[in-house]
Protein backbone atom coordinates (compact mmCIF):
# COMPACT_ATOMS: atom_id res chain seq x y z
CA UNK A 1 0.00 0.00 0.00
CA UNK A 2 2.76 2.37 1.22
CA UNK A 3 4.07 2.99 -3.08
CA UNK A 4 0.38 2.87 -4.26
CA UNK A 5 -0.36 6.39 -1.47
CA UNK A 6 3.07 7.78 -2.01
CA UNK A 7 1.49 9.55 -5.58
CA UNK A 8 -0.80 11.61 -2.90
CA UNK A 9 1.74 11.20 0.37
CA UNK A 10 5.10 12.05 -0.85
CA UNK A 11 6.17 11.03 -4.22
CA UNK A 12 7.41 7.60 -6.33
CA UNK A 13 9.96 7.17 -9.23
CA UNK A 14 8.67 4.82 -11.79
CA UNK A 15 10.50 2.78 -14.38
CA UNK A 16 8.31 3.16 -17.65
CA UNK A 17 11.72 2.33 -19.51
CA UNK A 18 10.77 -0.41 -21.38
CA UNK A 19 7.70 1.32 -23.10
CA UNK A 20 8.44 1.48 -27.14
CA UNK A 21 9.70 4.26 -28.52
CA UNK A 22 10.33 6.06 -31.82
CA UNK A 23 11.94 8.74 -33.45
CA UNK A 24 10.29 10.34 -35.95
CA UNK A 25 12.57 12.92 -38.28
CA UNK A 26 12.46 14.28 -41.48
CA UNK A 27 10.30 17.44 -42.94
CA UNK A 28 7.14 15.43 -42.76
CA UNK A 29 7.84 13.87 -39.15
CA UNK A 30 5.02 16.29 -37.48
CA UNK A 31 2.70 15.47 -40.83
CA UNK A 32 2.94 12.14 -40.20
CA UNK A 33 2.46 12.20 -36.62
CA UNK A 34 -0.90 14.38 -37.22
CA UNK A 35 -2.25 11.94 -39.89
CA UNK A 36 -2.06 9.09 -37.50
CA UNK A 37 -3.76 10.91 -34.85
CA UNK A 38 -7.08 12.85 -33.85
CA UNK A 39 -4.52 16.00 -33.04
CA UNK A 40 -3.46 19.22 -35.65
CA UNK A 41 -0.51 20.84 -33.93
CA UNK A 42 -0.47 24.23 -35.39
CA UNK A 43 2.02 25.69 -32.69
CA UNK A 44 3.97 23.01 -31.23
CA UNK A 45 7.25 23.41 -30.51
CA UNK A 46 10.40 22.45 -29.21
CA UNK A 47 10.69 21.45 -25.97
CA UNK A 48 7.35 21.02 -26.01
CA UNK A 49 5.48 17.66 -25.40
CA UNK A 50 1.54 16.29 -26.64
CA UNK A 51 -0.84 13.53 -26.10
CA UNK A 52 -1.82 11.56 -29.48
CA UNK A 53 -4.44 9.58 -29.45
CA UNK A 54 -4.04 7.29 -32.71
CA UNK A 55 -7.43 6.17 -35.21
CA UNK A 56 -8.40 4.63 -37.62
CA UNK A 57 -10.15 6.41 -40.51
CA UNK A 58 -13.65 4.69 -39.07
CA UNK A 59 -12.85 5.96 -35.33
CA UNK A 60 -11.46 3.08 -34.18
CA UNK A 61 -8.61 4.03 -31.46
CA UNK A 62 -5.32 1.96 -32.23
CA UNK A 63 -3.39 3.33 -28.90
CA UNK A 64 -2.32 6.33 -27.53
CA UNK A 65 0.98 8.37 -26.37
CA UNK A 66 3.13 10.79 -25.24
CA UNK A 67 4.88 12.67 -28.42
CA UNK A 68 7.96 15.18 -27.64
CA UNK A 69 9.11 17.64 -29.91
CA UNK A 70 13.14 17.66 -29.67
CA UNK A 71 13.70 20.06 -31.81
CA UNK A 72 11.95 21.16 -35.39
CA UNK A 73 11.41 18.05 -37.34
CA UNK A 74 12.70 15.96 -34.90
CA UNK A 75 10.19 13.47 -32.45
CA UNK A 76 10.28 11.22 -29.99
CA UNK A 77 6.27 9.19 -29.00
CA UNK A 78 6.18 6.34 -26.46
CA UNK A 79 3.54 3.81 -26.41
CA UNK A 80 2.45 0.00 -27.03
CA UNK A 81 -0.10 -0.38 -29.40
CA UNK A 82 0.21 3.62 -30.67
CA UNK A 83 3.84 2.84 -31.70
CA UNK A 84 3.17 -0.71 -33.75
CA UNK A 85 0.33 0.83 -35.31
CA UNK A 86 2.48 4.01 -36.51
CA UNK A 87 5.52 1.62 -37.58
CA UNK A 88 2.72 -0.38 -39.64
CA UNK A 89 1.25 3.00 -41.32
CA UNK A 90 4.55 4.16 -41.92
CA UNK A 91 5.94 0.85 -43.77
CA UNK A 92 2.52 -0.51 -45.03
CA UNK A 93 -0.04 2.82 -45.10
CA UNK A 94 -1.33 3.80 -48.39
CA UNK A 95 0.58 7.70 -47.80
CA UNK A 96 4.22 8.19 -47.77
CA UNK A 97 5.82 11.00 -45.59
CA UNK A 98 9.26 12.83 -46.51
CA UNK A 99 10.53 11.26 -42.99
CA UNK A 100 12.43 8.30 -41.58
CA UNK A 101 11.65 6.53 -38.63
CA UNK A 102 13.67 4.44 -36.26
CA UNK A 103 13.30 2.18 -32.96
CA UNK A 104 14.59 3.51 -30.07
CA UNK A 105 13.61 1.46 -27.19
CA UNK A 106 16.74 0.16 -26.04
CA UNK A 107 18.57 3.39 -26.20
CA UNK A 108 16.52 5.67 -23.39
CA UNK A 109 15.71 5.23 -20.16
CA UNK A 110 12.27 6.96 -18.95
CA UNK A 111 11.55 7.32 -15.53
CA UNK A 112 8.50 9.26 -13.98
CA UNK A 113 9.11 10.82 -10.20
CA UNK A 114 5.34 12.14 -9.67
CA UNK A 115 3.70 13.03 -6.06
CA UNK A 116 3.70 16.31 -3.86
CA UNK A 117 7.09 16.36 -3.25
CA UNK A 118 8.62 15.50 -6.56
CA UNK A 119 9.68 19.32 -6.85
CA UNK A 120 11.82 19.14 -3.76
CA UNK A 121 12.94 15.84 -4.60
CA UNK A 122 13.95 16.86 -8.35
CA UNK A 123 15.39 20.09 -7.33
CA UNK A 124 17.39 18.12 -4.51
CA UNK A 125 19.00 15.81 -7.06
CA UNK A 126 19.53 18.35 -9.84
CA UNK A 127 20.73 20.83 -7.76
CA UNK A 128 18.58 23.49 -9.93
CA UNK A 129 15.17 24.88 -9.98
CA UNK A 130 11.80 22.64 -11.44
CA UNK A 131 9.55 25.71 -10.90
CA UNK A 132 10.10 27.35 -14.59
CA UNK A 133 8.19 24.29 -16.16
CA UNK A 134 5.43 24.54 -17.37
CA UNK A 135 2.57 21.71 -17.96
CA UNK A 136 4.05 19.30 -21.03
CA UNK A 137 7.32 21.70 -21.63
CA UNK A 138 10.59 20.05 -21.10
CA UNK A 139 14.32 21.25 -20.61
CA UNK A 140 18.08 19.86 -20.46
CA UNK A 141 19.12 18.79 -16.90
CA UNK A 142 21.30 16.92 -15.40
CA UNK A 143 22.17 14.70 -12.31
CA UNK A 144 25.83 14.33 -11.69
CA UNK A 145 27.00 14.77 -14.36
CA UNK A 146 24.57 12.41 -16.21
CA UNK A 147 22.37 15.01 -18.99
CA UNK A 148 18.71 14.29 -19.57
CA UNK A 149 15.40 15.97 -20.54
CA UNK A 150 12.98 16.41 -18.09
CA UNK A 151 9.50 16.81 -19.46
CA UNK A 152 6.57 18.06 -16.42
CA UNK A 153 4.13 15.60 -17.20
CA UNK A 154 1.84 13.94 -14.64
CA UNK A 155 -0.51 10.58 -14.64
CA UNK A 156 -1.18 10.42 -11.14
CA UNK A 157 -3.06 13.60 -10.81
CA UNK A 158 -0.56 15.51 -8.86
CA UNK A 159 2.61 17.50 -9.74
CA UNK A 160 5.18 15.19 -11.67
CA UNK A 161 8.24 14.78 -14.41
CA UNK A 162 9.37 11.87 -16.78
CA UNK A 163 12.95 12.20 -17.34
CA UNK A 164 14.23 10.67 -20.75
CA UNK A 165 17.98 10.22 -21.19
CA UNK A 166 20.49 7.38 -22.32
CA UNK A 167 19.68 4.15 -21.24
CA UNK A 168 23.16 3.53 -20.60
CA UNK A 169 23.21 6.32 -17.59
CA UNK A 170 19.59 5.11 -16.45
CA UNK A 171 20.89 3.47 -13.28
CA UNK A 172 23.14 5.49 -11.68
CA UNK A 173 20.17 8.42 -12.45
CA UNK A 174 17.86 6.08 -10.67
CA UNK A 175 19.75 5.39 -7.61
CA UNK A 176 20.77 9.15 -7.10
CA UNK A 177 17.15 10.43 -7.43
CA UNK A 178 16.27 7.36 -5.06
CA UNK A 179 19.43 8.99 -2.66
CA UNK A 180 17.72 12.92 -3.02
CA UNK A 181 14.60 11.88 -1.99
CA UNK A 182 15.10 9.83 1.06
CA UNK A 183 14.29 12.29 3.34
CA UNK A 184 11.24 13.26 1.48
CA UNK A 185 9.78 9.59 1.20
CA UNK A 186 10.31 8.65 -1.99
CA UNK A 187 8.91 5.12 -2.96
CA UNK A 188 9.73 2.63 -5.50
CA UNK A 189 6.46 1.71 -8.00
CA UNK A 190 7.10 -1.19 -8.90
CA UNK A 191 5.23 -3.78 -10.87
CA UNK A 192 2.46 -4.51 -8.87
CA UNK A 193 1.69 -0.80 -8.00
CA UNK A 194 1.61 0.81 -11.46
CA UNK A 195 -1.94 -0.47 -12.62
CA UNK A 196 -3.83 0.77 -9.67
CA UNK A 197 -4.39 4.00 -10.67
CA UNK A 198 -6.32 3.10 -13.34
CA UNK A 199 -7.91 0.50 -11.37
CA UNK A 200 -8.84 3.17 -9.01
CA UNK A 201 -11.14 4.81 -11.68
CA UNK A 202 -13.36 1.80 -11.82
CA UNK A 203 -13.93 1.75 -8.21
CA UNK A 204 -17.79 1.23 -6.71
CA UNK A 205 -19.17 3.99 -5.82
CA UNK A 206 -19.16 4.37 -1.45
CA UNK A 207 -21.87 5.44 0.42
CA UNK A 208 -21.41 8.85 1.90
CA UNK A 209 -20.80 7.76 5.03
CA UNK A 210 -18.21 5.96 4.41
CA UNK A 211 -16.66 8.46 1.95
CA UNK A 212 -13.85 10.10 4.90
CA UNK A 213 -10.49 9.54 3.44
CA UNK A 214 -8.57 7.11 5.59
CA UNK A 215 -11.80 5.02 6.41
CA UNK A 216 -11.33 1.28 6.33
CA UNK A 217 -13.79 -0.10 4.48
CA UNK A 218 -14.83 -3.90 3.17
CA UNK A 219 -15.48 -4.39 -0.87
CA UNK A 220 -17.03 -6.86 -2.72
CA UNK A 221 -15.13 -7.41 -5.78
CA UNK A 222 -15.74 -9.04 -9.06
CA UNK A 223 -18.12 -9.46 -11.32
CA UNK A 224 -22.25 -9.65 -10.83
CA UNK A 225 -23.13 -13.22 -10.69
CA UNK A 226 -19.67 -14.38 -11.50
CA UNK A 227 -16.59 -14.51 -9.07
CA UNK A 228 -16.35 -12.28 -6.13
CA UNK A 229 -14.11 -11.78 -3.16
CA UNK A 230 -14.56 -9.41 -0.38
CA UNK A 231 -11.25 -7.00 -0.21
CA UNK A 232 -9.75 -4.96 2.88
CA UNK A 233 -9.43 -1.17 1.33
CA UNK A 234 -8.51 2.43 2.67
CA UNK A 235 -10.51 5.30 1.15
CA UNK A 236 -7.92 7.63 -0.98
CA UNK A 237 -9.52 11.15 -2.27
CA UNK A 238 -7.60 10.23 -5.54
CA UNK A 239 -8.70 10.22 -7.89
CA UNK A 240 -11.20 12.64 -6.95
CA UNK A 241 -9.03 15.24 -5.46
CA UNK A 242 -8.07 18.36 -7.13
CA UNK A 243 -6.23 18.14 -10.08
CA UNK A 244 -2.61 19.02 -9.29
CA UNK A 245 -0.46 18.77 -12.43
CA UNK A 246 -1.22 22.12 -14.58
CA UNK A 247 -0.67 24.72 -11.58
CA UNK A 248 2.02 26.69 -11.21
CA UNK A 249 4.90 24.99 -9.15
CA UNK A 250 6.25 28.15 -7.71
CA UNK A 251 5.47 29.18 -4.00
Amino acid sequence: MRPVRSWKSTCYIGDWSPLLKIRIRGPESKAFLEYLSTNHWPNFKPFQAKHAILCQDNGTIMGEGVVMMLRNDDFIFTSVPGVTWALHQFHRGSRKFNATIDIVTDEWYLFQVQGPKSVEVMEAATQSSVTDLKFMHSKDMSINGSKFWCLRQGVSGERGFELWGPADEGQAVYKAIMASGAKYGIRQLGGRAKPVNHKMISLCIIDKKYSLPGTEVTVKWGQAGGLQKLIRAIVEPAPYKEDQRKKSLKV
